[in-house]
């Protein structure tokens, strides 16, 4: 599994990572605590200003719990990868769009360093979030790229 960014050229950006979760499950999320987590889609968005392909790749190849969302992966599955390469629109930005037809399932979920709820978003049928997710971002001007794992 790797990024569409080639690790040649460096592509400042955001991402969203989507992960599947089969069953419901409780999970030690680090210093926030733990919390039962249902089965279906979640999508973490997060930036990369040192370059979108690095970050995504180290979240597939990384073991180590550093960020909240390494929890979470680590009892998941990754399916998939959206890049938002450039830096015209934050993480935040992108939070605030998608939580409009997206569920916030998690408080503080990665949102340390801002005033965000959450930059996890939930939806119980993955396949409906990620085609909501795509049609919100279209309707919004947002370029993309997808990127699905098999």
């Amino acid at each position: 599994m790797k990024s569409s960014s080639t690790n040649d050229t460096i592509i400042s950006g955001c991402y969203i990572l989507i992960l599947y979760l089969h069953t419901k499950t409780r999970i030690n999320i680090g210093k926030l605590g733990s919390f039962t987590f249902n089965p279906g889609g979640y999508y973490y968005i997060g930036s990369a200003k040192n370059g979108i392909a690095a970050r995504v790749n180290r979240h597939i190849k990384s073991k180590v719990k550093h960020w909240h969302v390494d929890y979470l992966k680590a009892r998941s599955k990754l399916t998939a990868v959206i890049e938002i390469p450039g830096l015209t629109i934050q993480e935040c930005d992108i939070q605030k769009i998608l939580s409009e037809i997206l569920i916030v399932p998690v408080m503080g979920f990665g949102s340390s360093d801002c005033k965000c709820s959450s930059h996890l978003l939930y939806s119980e049928n993955i396949k409906k979030g990620i085609t909501g997710i795509q049609t919100r971002l279209k309707s919004d001007s947002i370029k993309f790229n997808f990127i699905r794992f098999e």
